[in-house]
């Protein structure tokens, strides 16, 4: 039996809903890693850190770059 890991990229606009959308997609599909560019941010600690959607199915790689906004973030299926 072959295994496959099922990818999907896709440019979110930095909008949240089309997040969250996204998200749900990628569960139907049984995606493993969604990779995601200009993604819907918001900064934390002293508009340093920042994060996205948050979803119990994915774990999140988002790189932080001080003041700049990131451009990509990654999902990554939590059984993996």
């Amino acid at each position: 039996m072959s295994s496959h890991i099922k990818v999907l990229q896709v440019n979110m606009n930095r909008n949240s809903s089309t997040t969250e959308n996204v998200l749900q997609i990628a569960i139907e599909l049984d995606i493993k890693v969604l990779v995601v560019q200009e993604p819907w941010v918001i900064t934390g600690n002293n508009n340093r850190e920042y994060r996205s959607i948050i979803h119990p199915s994915y774990y999140q790689i988002l790189l932080n770059y001080g003041t700049l906004r990131p451009r990509t973030l990654v999902y990554i299926a939590r059984e993996l």
